[in-house]
C-alpha cells in the first residue's frame, strides 16, 4: 500500500529521502530508504536516536503522495470489513478507526522496553519525539541526540526501542489484542459470504496475512480470495477456483474498481443474506482432517522449538544460566544474537556454541511433545520439513526429515567435500575443559581427514 501510494521513500533513496534525510544518506550511503536507514551501522546511540527521532516525526507527518487508502475507504465502507496489516507506520489509521484494524507487526507511534521480559509496556513515542525534535531544530548537527533525550523505561530505567518486530519484540497485551480484533470479525461473518482481499502483501513475511487468507478461504465455504499485487499476484492451487489474481499496480486498480462500482452499485446487504453454514470448531475440523490423512508432510519451526525448551530469542533464566558470563561481558540478549555476534576469535564463539549443542543435542531425551508427534505419525507415510537446527526429530528416532537450514550437530570442514563430523563429543569436551582451563585453539572441533577446522 504504502508503495502504490507513491511513498517511494521507504526502500529507496528518493527524491524526499534526500530532501529530509540527506546529511545521514551521506554518511550512511547503504541506507538506501528509511527501512535500511532503521537498520544501519550507527557510530552511537546518539546517532541512532538522532536518526530515529528524525525518521519517526517523518512518518507522523509526511502525507501520501497518492489518496490511494482514500480509494480504498471508499469501496468498502459500506458494508463491514476489518483491515489486518503489517506496516507499522500508522497510515491505515489516517483514514480508518482503530477498532477496525490490527496492525500485527507493530507500530511506529510506540515504544518498547530492550528487556520486555521484565517490562511488558508499551510508551507513546510522540512525546519522546517532540521533544528531540525541538532539540534538533536548534541544531546544525542533526545527526547528534544527547543522552537525557534518549528514551528509558520510568519503570526500569532500560533503554527503550521502537515497538516493531524485532528478536525482542514484546508480544504484550496490545499484540494480543489486534490479534483479537481479527479473530472476532472472523468469528462474525465467517459464515457468510466473506472476501479475503489481498492488497500488495510481498515476499518478505507471507505468513502473516497471504498463508492465513489461504487457508481461511479453503476453510470457510462461501470464502472468495483477491490478490492485487504487480509483481505477486499469486494464490494456493487448493483454492484456485475461489480466488482472482490481478497483476497491476494497487492504486491503479482500486481505481478501476473504483470506476465500475460507481457504474453498477451494488448494496452489501445482498451479499450477507445468505445461509448460515454450521461452524465447526478449528481443533475438531484439524482432528477430522489428521485423520483421514493417508500420509503426512509435518512443517515445524521454532514454535515446536519453543515447546521443548529452547528459544532463540527470549532472555530468560535459562539463556543467562547456560551463557551468563558471556552475555555479560558482550551485551547479548538471546540465544540468536550470541551465535551471531562479532566475536574476536574463534575461541569464544566455540564457548557459545559448545554449550549450546551440549545442552539441547548431547543429552536429548525424547519429550512429551516429541512422542505425542511420534504417536500422531505412527503406521504412516511421513516427511517432516523442519528449520529447526537442534536436530532433535532424527535424535527421536524420526528418520523422513528435511533440515532445510542444516543442523548444529554436524560441522563441515573448510574442505568442502570432506565428511561431516559429530560435533556432540567435541561439545562435551570443550564444556568440560571450560570448566577446568581456559580454551585454546587447540581444542577446536576439527575435520577427521584434513588439518582443517570445522
Amino acid at each position: 500500500m504504502p508503495a502504490a501510494a507513491g511513498m517511494d521513500w521507504w526502500y529507496q533513496a528518493s527524491p524526499v529521502y534526500k530532501q529530509h534525510f540527506g546529511d545521514f544518506y551521506a554518511r550512511h550511503p547503504e541506507a538506501t530508504g528509511i527501512f535500511k536507514g532503521f537498520y544501519a551501522r550507527f557510530t552511537s546511540e546518539n546517532e541512532r536516536w538522532a536518526y530515529l527521532v528524525r525518521m519517526l516525526d517523518f512518518i507522523y507527518h509526511q502525507p501520501p503522495v497518492k489518496n490511494t487508502y482514500q480509494v480504498l475507504k471508499d469501496l468498502i465502507q459500506d458494508r463491514p470489513y476489518h483491515i489486518l496489516t503489517t506496516n507499522q507506520d500508522a497510515m491505515f489509521n489516517r483514514y480508518f478507526a482503530d477498532e477496525q484494524i490490527s496492525t500485527i507487526q507493530g507500530d511506529w507511534r510506540f515504544l518498547q522496553s530492550s528487556a520486555p521480559q521484565i517490562d511488558d509496556q508499551l510508551y507513546d513515542a510522540r512525546p519522546f519525539v517532540k521533544r528531540g525534535m525541538e532539540y534538533l531544530a536548534q541544531q546544525e548537527d542533526k545527526l547528534y541526540l544527547p543522552n537525557d533525550l534518549i528514551p528509558h523505561s520510568p519503570t526500569t530505567g532500560l533503554p527503550l526501542t521502537p515497538w516493531v518486530r524485532s528478536p525482542e519484540f514484546l508480544e504484550g497485551r496490545r499484540f494480543k489484542q489486534e490479534h483479537e480484533k481479527t479473530r472476532q470479525f472472523i468469528n462474525r461473518f465467517g459464515n457468510q459470504k466473506l472476501l479475503f482481499f489481498e492488497l500488495g502483501v510481498g515476499r518478505m513475511t507471507p505468513m502473516f496475512i497471504q498463508e492465513p487468507f489461504w487457508q481461511l478461504t479453503s476453510q470457510l465455504p462461501l470464502a472468495h480470495y483477491v490478490n492485487i499485487n504487480p509483481q505477486d499476484a499469486m494464490t494456493h492451487t487448493q483454492i484456485a477456483s475461489r480466488s482472482v489474481l490481478i497483476d497491476a499496480d494497487v492504486d491503479q486498480a482500486l481505481r478501476a474498481v473504483q470506476k465500475l462500482k460507481s457504474q453498477n452499485p451494488v448494496s452489501h446487504q445482498s451479499y450477507l443474506k445468505t445461509p448460515r453454514v454450521p461452524k465447526q470448531e478449528p481443533e475438531q475440523q484439524a482432528l477430522g482432517m489428521l485423520e483421514q490423512a493417508p500420509a503426512l508432510l509435518i512443517t515445524a519451526a521454532n514454535g515446536f522449538s519453543i515447546s521443548e525448551g529452547f528459544n532463540w530469542f527470549a532472555s530468560d533464566a535459562v539463556f543467562h544460566d547456560l551463557l551468563g558470563d558471556l552475555v555479560d561481558q558482550y551485551g547479548l540478549h538471546n540465544m540468536l544474537e550470541a551465535v551471531q555476534y562479532p566475536y574476536q576469535s574463534k575461541v569464544v564463539q566455540w564457548r557459545v556454541w559448545a554449550r549450546i549443542i551440549n545442552r539441547y543435542s548431547s543429552h536429548y531425551h525424547t519429550s512429551p511433545l516429541m512422542e505425542n508427534l511420534r504417536q500422531i505419525i505412527k503406521g504412516r507415510p511421513y516427511y517432516i520439513w523442519t528449520t529447526n537446527p537442534e536436530h532433535h526429530f532424527n535424535l527421536a528416532g524420526l528418520d523422513h526429515v528435511v533440515e532445510n537450514e542444516a543442523n548444529w550437530v554436524y560441522g563441515s570442514c573448510q574442505t568442502p567435500d570432506h565428511p561431516h563430523v559429530d560435533l556432540r563429543a567435541a561439545a562435551r569436551l570443550m564444556v568440560g575443559l571450560e570448566q577446568e582451563r581456559e580454551l585454546t585453539e587447540a581444542d577446536l572441533p576439527r575435520c577427521t581427514t584434513s588439518v582443517g577446522r570445522c
